[in-house]
């Protein structure tokens, strides 16, 4: 039960419906599921970290990059939801399934809206520009040269432009995990349940063991910090 006498408890959730739909499937009146619905998604921590900041009043961002962090062009509606939401919670379900983390400047993009939004519409190119910015970090100035000839030839603007050419990629570390995890912890000043993938330690595929060695980076980073 919530702190609230009498109240369900108030989960606040951030991620996809990795999170979101369990959340929602809870016993009713024992757990309220806040949030209103999904709400664009979240995958790593320092996007979690922007969204929280964000939704508390403290951060911004380019107009021209809200459909590659919310996935649409303009700031919802259902953000206000979300802001009075937080507000109410008890506890934030975080979802860090992911420790790719790609970047313009100091805004972090979200990888789902920009595969789809943007490198998928690309053809060839756009997969050269994204496979080379994410093993890379940095895609060449030839790679760069062909994405930027084949987003024009699309149609698309500035904003797409300026992804193309300035966006970088890095991976989160156990250190740097720890040190996100504890700054969430800090900002949303109630407890915070993290949840990642399912481990399936046993299985050596590729994709799978890369999981749950993830798991474990996650959990060995978030180990004895206050709250989490």
């Amino acid at each position: 039960m919530s702190a609230r006498e009498n109240s369900p408890l108030g989960l606040f959730v951030m991620g996809s419906c990795r999170v979101h739909r369990p959340v929602a499937s809870l016993t009713a009146g024992e757990v309220s599921y806040l949030t209103g619905g999904m709400g664009g998604y979240t995958h790593t921590v320092k996007e979690a970290i922007q969204r929280l900041a964000f939704l508390q009043g403290g951060a911004t961002w380019p107009d021209n990059l809200t459909k590659f962090i919310l996935g649409s062009e303009r700031v919802p509606a259902w953000v206000q939801q979300m802001v009075d939401d937080l507000q109410m919670a008890d506890a934030l379900v975080v979802e860090v399934s992911s420790g790719k983390e790609v970047r313009l400047e100091d805004t972090y993009l979200q990888l789902n809206y920009l595969s789809s939004l943007l490198v998928n519409q690309l053809g060839g190119a756009g997969k050269s520009w994204w496979s080379e910015l994410l093993r890379f970090g940095k895609p060449s100035d030839e790679v760069i040269g062909a994405a930027l000839e084949a987003a024009s030839a699309a149609g698309f603007g500035a904003n797409a432009m300026a992804v193309i050419e300035g966006a970088e990629a890095s991976r989160a570390t156990r250190e740097s995990l720890r040190d996100d995890i504890r700054n969430l912890a800090v900002m949303a000043d109630r407890p915070i349940v993290l949840v990642t993938h399912v481990d399936i330690g046993k299985i050596e595929a590729g994709e799978l063991k890369g999981r749950s060695q993830f798991v474990s980076l996650v959990e060995q980073a978030a180990e004895g910090i206050p709250g989490v």
